[in-house]
């Protein structure tokens, strides 16, 4: 019964075979890395060296093996090789076929060939192999950004380390997962292409390199603040009581100072007449001041100091980086919330309490 006695759908896998995959003649470009200029691939394994590592497996017992297709030449055991994109010479061992679980040693593999070549060094998945006689390289390879992120966590503190080399091996193998130490907020991270592959990854944590208890959980994001962008505000003030009356023109202007271990820096200008230094700490007192209230504490509400505009930046529902910005009312919003985020009040930061009017 099936397909492998009576045929069945075999004709149709066959036909989109030939159909939709790439012909054996079909020729790739490479460059020279000295001079620029273009090398095709035509499939002759008498022309100079060209590969690709399309594949890098690490396994526990075997070891690093780097699966190699050959566009160009003949890639031989123990012979030197080159990495264009690092400039780095160096020599192979064995190389091997594989069908399956079996890894059959060769002495060399030619132009269409794949093989497999165990503690290649210095090469990592998308790199070209050529010689340093003719450093062809080919076209990058375009991996996909990760864009899902995860918290991971171990049991106990011995699996640390056996974590971080676990990991290693991991992204050796795909080019579309990523791991970071985010020291400000202590905890790793992994990227990837959605939950489901960081699952598949935690499963392999625990059964293939015996990492017990790996859990997901959301990260811990460091919210931050700062002016991004410069902005101008002017206000003009008249009043007529008798005399001469009193008139100012009042500018401000908000931009980024470049340095971000201090709160702000406050600068003055006078242009065209004189104003007294001792209205300048009100000045910049007013400037920062809003009322605020919180449902947390009803009826209540009090000044506090908060900046005229915002831009934060966050994670979305799918993880992905977003940017935004607030002004006037949803700046104090953003920096209300946070604050709770933080275990933050509102009432933690009043400079002065406002007394209700009865009704």
């Amino acid at each position: 019964m099936g397909s492998g006695l009576h045929v069945h759908g075999v004709y149709m896998l066959l036909d989109v075979i030939t159909k939709y995959f790439p012909s054996p003649f079909f020729t790739k470009t490479g460059i020279n890395v000295y001079d620029n200029e273009l090398f095709d691939c035509i499939y002759d394994e008498k022309d100079f060296l060209a590969a690709r590592v399309f594949k890098t497996v690490s396994d526990p017992y075997l070891g690093k093996y780097s699966f190699v297709k050959v566009y160009s030449g003949t890639l031989k055991a123990d012979s030197m090789i080159f990495n264009p994109s690092y400039d780095m010479e160096t020599k192979i061992g064995r190389i091997y076929k594989v069908c399956g679980k079996e890894y059959t040693p060769v002495d060399s593999i030619v132009a269409g060939d794949i093989g497999a070549i165990p503690k290649l060094n210095g090469f990592s998945t998308g790199d070209t192999i050529s010689t340093k006689v003719k450093p062809i390289k080919l076209d990058t390879i375009e991996f996909a950004v990760p864009y899902t992120v995860k918290r991971i966590v171990v049991d106990n503190k011995q699996n640390e380390e056996k974590l971080s080399q676990a990991l290693a091996k991991i992204m050796e193998e795909d080019k579309t997962v990523l791991c970071e130490n985010d020291i400000e907020n202590g905890q790793r991270l992994i990227k990837g292409i959605g939950e489901q592959q960081l699952e598949i990854i935690a499963a392999r944590l625990e059964n293939q390199y015996k990492i017990l208890q790996v859990q997901l959980t959301a990260p811990k994001v460091g919210y931050k603040e700062t002016i991004c962008a410069e902005a101008t505000a002017r206000c003009r003030y008249k009043k007529q009581s008798g005399g001469h009356g009193q008139f100012a023109e009042v500018q401000i202007t908000f931009s980024p100072s470049g340095n971000r271990e201090k709160d702000y820096v406050f600068e003055t200008a006078v242009v065209g007449g004189a104003v007294s230094k001792n209205y300048f700490p009100a000045v910049e007192k007013g400037i920062q001041e809003c009322v605020e209230g919180c449902l947390s504490i009803p009826n209540k509400y009090g000044n506090t100091l908060r900046p005229k505009k915002v831009t934060i930046k966050a994670l979305d529902e799918n993880g992905k980086e977003i940017t935004l910005t607030g002004r006037g009312e949803m700046a104090k919003c953003f920096c209300h919330e946070i604050d709770h985020l933080n275990g933050i009040l509102f009432s933690d930061k009043v400079t002065k309490w406002l007394k209700l009017k009865d009704k």
